[in-house]
């Protein structure tokens, strides 16, 4: 019989890019022998014979010195019939049988410890990128490792159809939805078929599966000496039609061409057979001409995400068991809680101080922790970035915090985890927001599908640059990337409700949220706020917010929010006021609570100086806080301070006239009594405001009792009831149809909200 066609490796190569690209009705499967593992750094088949007969030799030959392997290793001396020293790598399965004899399970023993550990090679990363990536996604295999399936999950997080025993046979169809491994003497841990009587022939199922996979995928052979009886054997008795294209045979060219059987077999099937430099080297030049690229970088960053879902996992346990959050224990949470101890205690490295801080509930102590960390690594960035956070949420000291940051990055310049931290740091605290957007940015092309910094950034998008239509992608897409993750969520469902007005959306946001973390003090906050603000669901508001703060007893910002429950919607006062100042006491500059805490000092107590020294450290806190402003202004005015409050309603309807919100609608309203008081024109004022309730906007409490007071001996009866009516439609959207019953609001146009003011007002 004719030697079959031997093909160069470019026409090899040409010839599988033809077929992928222009035949999409074939496919190719790729036919795995032991040569394929061996970059691996598993022994082929014929060098555990070799090994197996040093072993037998060591055991039988009573005069080794006398004589060379070759001379010992004979049919008659190792009892295999038919024995050849020079095809031993054919008489495996024998080698194997006799090697073991009795004792098959020590054989599989010795088989799992020479693959324990074992990484695929480079080959494996672009053969699982063929399998996932391409229709050619079937191997058939005579290997018991598990390189294929572990290269599919490292490379590609695929995982495949691994057919590891006859039984499973029923399961593999041409078509398939994944990759599929078809292990044709069962996985290793399967009593593996290895002996020769297992491997001279199929096990029953394997025949018809491979037959029908063979006639529709074309056969790239690779690594494979074709010394096992059993799939040599079908291949043999299949006719040429009963295969898909040619086989095309691969065989290593230092090893020198195949053996006589395998020639006969490509000749009688049409085969051809190129000659490759190795399984790795083959695979690289099928990568490049597919062009994959190198795995490198998404290997690390896969690692470094799989270390951090590691840590935040343990540190989520870690804080559901830390002393003093439960007044009762469970002895088996008693046990959970000694168990963690234990292992922070052991940690070693720049996370055994990480941990070890965590577990400090005293925030003296836990800053010692932190420090004594660092002198021991001086150059984490990790823990570096984790004390700055620290130093920020509970220290408030934000220029050492900043320090960290910024030397953090110096030692790591592309650590997307840190940019993002700076990036929050320099827009809430530093208002330096144009350093952190390009740090947003920045950090989101390093780590382009992170979640959380997609969501950190949406917040910064509608919070400072008012770009909603970006945020609400930002948060869509970091929601498909992490459907679970809770802050996304529960941001994007404050969202929803603030600048979309999409409630029934929110709301589903808010309580899958909470499912997902229902111990999330904040969460149950923003919750909160919504229900009472909103669905006007008052009784399970508050019961959020006393979990919150039972959760979270110093929580200043759930508690800020309670507080304006309370003395909102419950008129507990003196709750409340307890709240503002615990809440302050923690958080001695938060703004919010602060301005809240005036307006409530004023409307509720008559405690006037002390509501206006907090209104002043309130603007020094937020200067460019519109809100603030006009509430200040608001009191100024209730106080007979035209000047001052008429400068701040000024600064105020510059920042806030373009969002449309009921701010802008107030501070009109304050420019218009300004007006009246000091006998001026107020159809300036009058006609934005028309130009605000005409558009809608949403509606919060307030109480325009004291400026409406501070002005009624300058107005009218009539301008006295038109300016009440105009109060009441601010608060409430169904009253702006009541002030079509005054003729002068009727006759009043409206104004664009970009058109200036005359200069005198």
């Amino acid at each position: 019989m004719a030697d079959p066609e031997k093909w160069t490796s470019e026409g090899f190569f040409r010839y599988l890019i033809s077929i992928d690209k222009t035949m999409r009705n074939r496919s190719f499967a790729f036919l795995l022998g032991a040569g394929a593992s061996r970059p691996s750094g598993i022994p082929t088949g014929a060098e555990l014979v070799q090994t197996w007969l040093k072993e037998l030799r060591q055991r039988l030959d009573l005069d080794p010195s006398s004589r060379a392997m070759e001379e010992w290793a004979t049919a008659e001396a190792l009892g295999i019939p038919g024995f050849d020293y020079q095809r031993a790598a054919a008489f495996y399965p024998e080698v194997f049988e006799r090697r073991f004899r009795y004792d098959p399970e020590q054989g599989y023993a010795y088989l799992e410890n020479i693959m324990e550990g074992k990484e695929p090679s480079f080959g494996y990363s672009i053969l699982a990128q063929v399998l996932a990536k391409t229709r050619h996604s079937i191997v058939i295999t005579t290997n018991f490792d598990d390189l294929v399936a572990d290269a599919l999950f490292i490379y590609t997080g695929t995982h495949p159809l691994v057919c590891g025993h006859e039984s499973l046979t029923g399961f593999i169809r041409t078509q398939m939805r994944r990759p599929l491994v078809a292990k044709v003497h069962r996985d290793l841990l399967l009593a593996p078929r290895n002996d020769a009587n297992a491997t001279s022939e199929l096990a029953p199922g394997w025949e018809g599966a491979l037959r029908a996979l063979l006639k529709q995928y074309e056969m790239v052979v690779i690594g494979y000496g074709g010394n096992d009886g059993s799939l040599m054997s079908l291949l043999e008795k299949l006719r040429p039609d009963d295969f898909a294209g040619r086989v095309l045979w691969c065989y290593h060219e230092k090893d020198g061409a195949p053996d006589q059987r395998i020639l006969n077999l490509l000749a009688s099937k049409h085969g051809v057979m190129t000659p490759i430099d190795g399984f790795d080297e083959l695979m690289l030049e099928l990568g490049s001409r597919l062009e994959f690229g190198l795995l490198a970088d998404e290997i690390e960053k896969q690692a470094k995400n799989r270390a951090e879902a590691y840590r935040e996992s343990f540190q989520k346990i870690q804080k559901r068991v830390k002393p003093g959050e439960q007044a009762k224990v469970s002895e088996a949470a008693k046990d959970v809680r000694r168990a963690v101890a234990k292992l922070v205690e052991a940690q070693p490295g720049w996370w055994g101080w990480e941990l070890k801080a965590r577990a400090e509930p005293d925030p003296e102590k836990r800053e010692q922790i932190y420090r004594a960390g660092l002198k021991e690594f001086p150059n984490s960035p990790e823990l570096m970035c984790n004390f700055a956070i620290f130093l920020t949420d509970v220290r408030k000291n934000h220029d050492e915090a900043e320090q960290f940051y910024r030397q953090a990055l110096k030692l790591k310049p592309d650590d997307a985890h840190v940019m993002g931290h700076l990036a929050n740091l320099l827009t809430d605290v530093r208002k330096n927001h144009d350093e952190a957007e390009r740090l947003y940015r920045r950090a989101l092309e390093m780590e382009p599908d992170n979640a959380t910094r997609l969501g950190n950034f949406a917040v910064f998008l509608t919070r400072v640059r008012k770009n909603h239509d970006e945020a609400e992608r930002l948060y869509r897409r970091a929601l498909e990337l992490a459907p679970d993750n809770a802050v996304a969520m529960g941001n994007f469902a404050s969202f929803l409700t603030g600048v979309r007005k999409n409630h029934d959306e929110a709301e589903q946001l808010y309580r899958r949220a909470l499912e997902l973390e229902p111990d999330a003090a904040w969460l149950m906050g923003n919750f909160a706020n919504f229900l009472t603000g909103v669905r006007k669901n008052d009784d399970e508001a508050e019961r959020l917010y006393r979990r919150a703060l039972e959760l979270e007893p110093d929580d200043a910002s759930v508690m800020g929010n309670f507080a304006n429950f309370l003395t909102g919607v419950r008129k507990n006062h003196d709750e409340a006021e307890r709240l503002y100042r615990r809440a302050l006491e923690l958080e001695p500059d938060k703004a919010d609570v602060m301005a809240n805490f005036a307006i409530f000092l004023t409307q509720v107590r008559k405690r006037h100086e002390e509501a206006e020294v907090l209104h002043r450290h309130t603007l020094e806190l937020a200067p460019d806080h519109a809100a603030v402003m006009g509430n200040y202004a608001a009191f100024l005015l209730a106080r007979g301070k035209i000047s001052e409050a008429k400068d701040l309603a000024g600064r105020a309807w510059l920042l806030c006239a373009s969002e449309g919100t009921q701010t802008a609608a107030e501070v009109a309203l304050y420019r218009g009594l300004m007006s009246r008081i000091e006998k001026n024109d107020d159809s300036p004022a009058l006609g934005r405001l028309k130009t605000l309730l005409t558009s809608g906007f949403g509606r919060g409490a307030w109480s325009f009792d004291d400026v409406l007071a501070a002005a009624a001996d300058k107005l009218s009866e009539d301008e006295k009831r038109l300016y009440a009516a105009l109060a009441a439609a601010i608060l409430d959207a169904d009253k702006v149809i009541e002030l079509e019953a005054f003729p002068r609001w009727k006759e009043l146009a409206p104004i664009a909200l970009d058109v200036p003011w005359p200069k005198d007002l």
